[in-house]
């Protein structure tokens, strides 16, 4: 995984890797990583298109490593930046051979578009002023890669309430929580739809989504989206029933702590939502989708 990242002379940054932009918050997540690092504003932080021809790759959008993998990245990049800033405030320059602030780059560090003394945050210098003082933009790089027999772990649970038609076998969803380890959320609105959006994935796969097959020509039946039970928010619990939960230990080689949360709040809907089944009839049922077919089965088996 690679990035660059630009401080451009108005004291904006273009922040520079090809990480595509699937819907879940990847853009705004580096942005995040970049401008927090740097020490810009966010409204001074813009990111680029995600073309290989012009930026560095990074690889996938896929297996929840977007923000992990291609934002360790990003902030190696963003602190290859803030290293040249400190150095550049902190170099004598014509025509009176004087640094922009005193002492060493070590002494500084950034913030707020400014770059400051450490011990008098008063004394600063605006950073558009620093990359102005170089005549040219910017430019830091950063590249990531796995550390050696290193595994990050992820970690969910879900909380499932639901009501039994023993009449229909139809299964109503009342309630549902997800919890997710996701380190540390750099995007918090992100990081709470993406939980959103792989628990509805959860949803389907334990009440309805399935892929059925011919069985002598072994082609898909169901082969398009009218007869495959995809949920809908009529199967969703109420706005305020459904409720995704971050938490954030903050121990994770991602930056600031940050963990992939994408694909596994999928995981919990499907299990905890077969316990809840059996805590309502008394019968587990064990092959997913859990069809009105198979509860009433469950359900003649339990009177029996």
């Amino acid at each position: 995984m690679t990035a660059v990242v630009r401080l451009d002379r108005d004291g904006s940054l273009d922040v520079n890797n090809s990480l595509t932009e699937i819907g879940g918050g990847q853009s705004t997540a580096m942005m995040i990583i970049a401008a927090e690092t740097v020490g810009v504003k966010l409204s001074d932080a813009q990111p680029a298109w995600n073309d290989t021809g012009f930026l560095p790759d990074a690889g996938v959008t896929a297996g929840s490593r977007g923000t992990i993998s291609a934002g360790s990245a990003m902030r190696n990049a963003a602190l290859d930046l803030k290293w040249q800033i400190l150095q550049q405030a902190t170099t004598p320059r014509p025509p009176n051979d004087q640094p922009m602030l005193p002492g060493k780059p070590e002494d500084l560090d950034t913030g707020d578009g400014f770059v400051f003394l450490k011990t008098d945050p008063t004394k600063k210098v605006a950073l558009k002023d620093v990359a102005n003082s170089t005549g040219s933009p910017m430019l830091g790089r950063g590249t990531h890669t796995v550390p050696p027999n290193v595994s990050m772990s992820t970690f969910a649970a879900g909380f499932a309430e639901i009501e039994v038609d023993l009449d229909t076998g139809d299964v109503t969803l009342l309630r549902y929580v997800a919890t997710n380890d996701v380190g540390k959320s750099v995007n918090t609105l992100g990081v709470e739809q993406q939980i959103e959006g792989a628990v509805s994935m959860g949803f389907g796969f334990a009440l309805a989504e399935e892929m059925k097959f011919d069985p002598q020509g072994n082609f898909p039946v169901n082969w398009n989206w009218e007869n495959y039970g995809m949920p809908t928010t009529l199967e969703h619990p109420k706005w305020a029933d459904f409720t995704p939960i971050a938490i954030e230990p903050i121990d994770a080689l991602g930056p600031y702590g940050a963990k992939g949360v994408g694909e596994p709040p999928t995981s919990p809907p499907g299990p905890a939502i077969a316990n809840a089944i059996y805590n309502a009839i008394g019968v587990r049922i064990h092959d997913a989708p859990i069809s009105r077919d198979k509860v009433l089965a469950a359900i003649a088996q339990m009177k029996k």
